[in-house]
């Protein structure tokens, strides 16, 4: 994953960011990636109807031809959750607990993430506290962690918070938090929003895994720029951490927020990771 992204910066992972061609019936989203050293590309669509339903290709560049396709939402929620284990290890942030705020698809494929780092207790938060109990007793009991539902309000006590709503407006808000890592994964419309303007403008390191697309496609972007309080120059992708090996701005104390809209490098990434997974069993079965 790291150095897929990485490569963006050598013109070696080339992307092409989301295409969206829209019906009465919905909208169709169209991504693509192809990186020249592992020779692979990708093509991922998918249709915003009355289901959403993803497919992703992945191709052979030397033999002109797929070798693989995903279907279902399961890659999607993979393909997340590896971004997420790969920034926060790349970071080397460590932390004994965390916070999940939102109970759904995507929220498990997070808690997968953080336990895989070795948080040993993920705590929920949200507004339905029958299903973010329910959530919480799941992932308590299937990723051998502790996990509490928590009332939604004050979240000063962690220092790493993940977000997974698909809230149109502010969940998160500059009070109810002191300092560490917010990882922002639930908003994919300018529409939509999950931290609040003050928040993203009082963290010290701002970080969104596409410029191109974070500034169409993030509530959280469009609510930093159109509050004037900071540049797009201002706020690094992941391909330039990655790539750069440090984060432009960061002290302790501080607060790190990565808005990650989701692009096609790590579609690449993720794809060609299960591949050679498959590819490697079977030579060895």
């Amino acid at each position: 994953m790291i150095k897929v992204i990485a490569d963006i910066e050598e013109s070696k992972t080339k992307v092409l960011s989301r295409k969206r061609i829209s019906s009465e019936l919905g909208v169709l989203d169209l991504m693509g990636a192809l990186n020249d050293d592992i020779k692979q590309a990708v093509t991922k669509t998918y249709f915003y109807g009355k289901d959403l339903k993803f497919s992703v290709s992945l191709f052979d560049m030397e033999k002109s031809e797929p070798v693989a396709l995903f279907l279902g939402k399961e890659f999607t929620r993979i393909r997340t959750a590896s971004v997420t284990f790969s920034f926060l290890r790349f970071i080397n942030f460590h932390a004994k607990e965390a916070l999940i705020v939102g109970y759904g698809y995507q929220a498990y494929g997070q808690a997968m993430a953080l336990s895989s780092l070795g948080i040993k207790r993920i705590d929920v938060a949200g507004r339905d506290p029958i299903k973010g109990g329910k959530f919480s007793e799941a992932i308590g009991n299937d990723l051998n962690v502790e996990s509490s539902y928590i009332n939604f309000g004050d979240f000063r006590n962690y220092k790493l918070i993940v977000t997974a709503t698909s809230s149109p407006t502010p969940i998160l808000k500059r009070e109810q938090i002191n300092d560490g890592v917010i990882i922002a994964i639930g908003s994919y419309k300018r529409e939509m929003s999950e931290i609040e303007p003050r928040l993203m403008c009082e963290a010290e390191s701002v970080i969104v895994d596409s410029k191109d697309q974070a500034v169409t496609e993030s509530g959280e972007i469009a609510g930093l720029l159109d509050s004037g309080c900071r540049s797009m120059e201002e706020v690094q992708s992941l391909s330039e951490l990655f790539y750069g090996r440090n984060m432009r701005r960061y002290s302790e104390g501080s607060i790190i927020i990565f808005k990650s809209v989701g692009m096609a490098a790590e579609d690449l990434a993720t794809a060609s990771s299960i591949y050679s997974r498959i590819e490697e069993s079977g030579k060895h079965s």
